[in-house]
C-alpha cells in the first residue's frame, strides 16, 4: 500500500472512531430514559438482543457475510472483554461510587490503551503523545468533578479499575483479530455472547419479573425508541465502526477518541435535557478536544517517521 493510500485508510479509520464515539456520547441520554423503567441487566439484555437480532436480519438478507467456520476462540475472548465484562464492571462501579470517580476512572481508558498497546503490540508512543492523552484525561476529570458527588467505596474503585482494563483491552484484542476477522464478524460474535450473558443475568436477578419489565419497556413507544437506538445505532453501528477503526489505527490512536463521548454527552444533555453547563464544563471540553487532536497528530508523525526509518 502506497503512502497516499495508507493515509487515506488512516483518515477513514479516524472518521470511523470519531463517529463511533459520537454515537456513544448520545447513548447516555437514551440509557437514562430506559433506566427510569427497567433495571440495568434488563436494559442490557434488551439492548443486545435487539442488536443481535438486527445483525442476523442483515446476514439472512445477505447484506453481509459471516464466516463462523473460523476459530472463534479469539472472538469469544473479545466478546468477554466487551461487552460482557466492561458493561458489568462499569454498571457496578457507577453504583458503588459516584459520578466524579466513575467519570474520572473511565476517562483513563485512552492512557491505559496507549500503555497496553506498547507492552503487548510493541506500538511506540512519544512523551508528547502521553502528555496530550493526559490533557484529554484532565478535561474529562474536570467535567466529572462538575457533576454531583456522593459516597464511594474501595470495592467500587477496584471494579472501575477492572472496567478500564477491559475497555482498553478490548481495543487491543480487536486489533489483534483484525487480520483474520472482519469488523462485522467481530461485532457479531461479541453481541451473540453479550445477549446470552445479559439475558441469563437478567433472568437470575429479576426471576419471574423479567417478562413484565421487558413487556413494559417494549410497550412504551418512547422507551422502545431509546432501546432501538441503543441496540441498532449505539451497538451495531458504533461497535462496527470501532472494530473497523483499529484495522488502520494503533491502539493509542483508536482509544484516544474515547473521551469525545464525554463532550457529546454533555452537549446533548444541555440541548435536549436542559442540563446546566458552566465554565468548568467548557474548559474540560476544550482540554479534551485539544488533547485528542494533538495526540493524533503526534501519532501520525511517529508513524510516518517509523516508515521512513524502515525505508
Amino acid at each position: 500500500m502506497g503512502a497516499g493510500e495508507n493515509m487515506k485508510s488512516r483518515k477513514k479509520a479516524a472518521a470511523a472512531a470519531i463517529a463511533g464515539n459520537v454515537i456513544f456520547g448520545l447513548s447516555f441520554m437514551f440509557s437514562r430514559v430506559v433506566l427510569l423503567t427497567v433495571d440495568t441487566f434488563v436494559m442490557l439484555a434488551l439492548r443486545f438482543s435487539i442488536a443481535f437480532l438486527a445483525m442476523n436480519v442483515l446476514v439472512c438478507a445477505r447484506v453481509v457475510k459471516v464466516d463462523l467456520k473460523k476459530d472463534l476462540r479469539p472472538l469469544l475472548a473479545l466478546g468477554l472483554f466487551q461487552p460482557v465484562l466492561y458493561f458489568t464492571f462499569e454498571s457496578l462501579g457507577i453504583k458503588l461510587t459516584n459520578s466524579v470517580i466513575s467519570g474520572s476512572m473511565i476517562a483513563t481508558v485512552p492512557v491505559a490503551g496507549m500503555l497496553l498497546g506498547a507492552v503487548f503490540l510493541k506500538e511506540r508512543f512519544t512523551v508528547r503523545q502521553l502528555l496530550f492523552g493526559l490533557m484529554s484525561l484532565a478535561g474529562a476529570v474536570l467535567i466529572a468533578m462538575s457533576g454531583e458527588g456522593g459516597g464511594a467505596s474501595l470495592a467500587g474503585i477496584l471494579v472501575l479499575v477492572c472496567a478500564v482494563i477491559t475497555g482498553s483491552g478490548f481495543s487491543l484484542l480487536s486489533r489483534r483479530c483484525a487480520d483474520r476477522y472482519t469488523a462485522f464478524e467481530r461485532t457479531y460474535v461479541m453481541f451473540g455472547l453479550g445477549m446470552a450473558v445479559f439475558v441469563t443475568a437478567a433472568l437470575v436477578t429479576e426471576g419471574g419479573n423479567l417478562a413484565a419489565q421487558a413487556g413494559k419497556a417494549l410497550g412504551d413507544i418512547r422507551i422502545l425508541g431509546a432501546l432501538l437506538y441503543l441496540g441498532i445505532i449505539s451497538s451495531v453501528a458504533a461497535f462496527c465502526l470501532l472494530n473497523y477503526s483499529v484495522n488502520d489505527l494503533t491502539v493509542a490512536q483508536a482509544t484516544s477518541y474515547t473521551n469525545l463521548a464525554t463532550v457529546v454527552s454533555m452537549v446533548a444533555g444541555a440541548i435536549f435535557l436542559a442540563e446546566p453547563v458552566g465554565p468548568a464544563h467548557l474548559a474540560g471540553c476544550a482540554l479534551i478536544l485539544v488533547g485528542v487532536y494533538c495526540s493524533n497528530r503526534e501519532g501520525i508523525r511517529v508513524s510516518l517517521h517509523q516508515k521512513q526509518s524502515v525505508k
